[in-house]
């Protein structure tokens, strides 16, 4: 499955903090509530096992260059899991990630995720 998404909030950015209180940065809610959007419109089905994740950021508006692009995955993930495309984001599950830049077109930075389930496990035996 192929998603197009706004760029998340940096991994920096997700909580805020009160007192001994931990929150979601209203920030971050936000972007949720936009990939939600996202995939009420596309209807996607779960996967249910093993995947593969690959991000493909289009920089554009928006997007910093100075940013660490590791980041990017806590956010992308999260969601996932939230919205039920895949079970877990632990290890059993999300088998590899890669992350890359792509080319500018001068519109809104964003975000290509591609989520494919692996074809076969590698055990290390």
């Amino acid at each position: 499955m192929l998603l197009e998404w706004p760029i998340p909030p940096s991994v920096n950015h997700i909580w805020r903090r009160h007192g001994k209180s931990t929150y979601l940065s209203a920030n971050y809610k936000r972007w949720l509530s936009n990939v939600n959007l996202c995939l009420l419109m596309r209807q996607e089905n779960p996967i249910g096992g093993p995947v593969t994740v690959d991000l493909e950021i289009i920089p554009g508006k928006g997007w910093r260059q100075n940013r660490d692009l590791d980041n990017i995955f806590k956010p992308v993930l999260d969601a996932l899991c939230r919205s039920g495309l895949i079970l877990d984001d632990n290890c059993s599950v999300v088998r590899q990630i890669s992350a890359s830049i792509g080319k500018s077109d001068g519109t809104e930075a964003r975000l290509l995720v591609r989520v494919t389930p692996c074809l076969s496990i590698v055990t290390g035996k």
